[in-house]
């Protein structure tokens, strides 16, 4: 799971977020957390629950 753009997205987010604290700007955190890329699993989960289809989130 360690591969490239893992490690560049992780390190883009958390230097994102971190001037979205020094500048006190909430919605520059929250963008961070949009770019970081564990967020992944919990936006398809959402997806597939909002389009009907709960079963496809898991493996069969």
């Amino acid at each position: 799971m360690l591969n490239e753009s893992f490690i560049v997205l992780t390190i883009g987010a958390s230097l994102i977020a971190n001037f979205g604290l020094l500048a006190n700007n909430e919605a520059v955190v929250i963008g961070a957390m949009v770019v970081a890329p564990w967020i992944l699993p919990l936006r398809v989960t959402v997806f597939a629950v909002l389009s009907g289809k709960p079963g496809c989130c898991h493996d069969h």
